[in-house]
């Protein structure tokens, strides 16, 4: 996984298509660098990679609030 203030990318075992919009929940790991939050975003590209595997960017459109 990899992230910044604008979009996320990560490896899904499934292609999901370009501009699907999906929900997205991030969970902090064992080093809790990464906050908990959750987001709205869209699919902006999903490339089948060499461990048959789908590297998907996806644009956050909105940061939800955690209850």
């Amino acid at each position: 996984m990899d992230y910044s203030a604008t979009g996320i990318r990560i490896a899904c075992d499934e292609n999901i298509p370009i501009d699907t919009e999906i929900a997205l929940q991030i969970k902090p790991g064992s080093n809790k660098t990464i906050p908990e939050y959750s987001a709205e975003g869209r699919v902006a590209h999903s490339d089948l990679n060499d461990d048959q595997r789908y590297t998907v960017s996806v644009k956050i459109l909105k940061v939800l609030r955690n209850s």
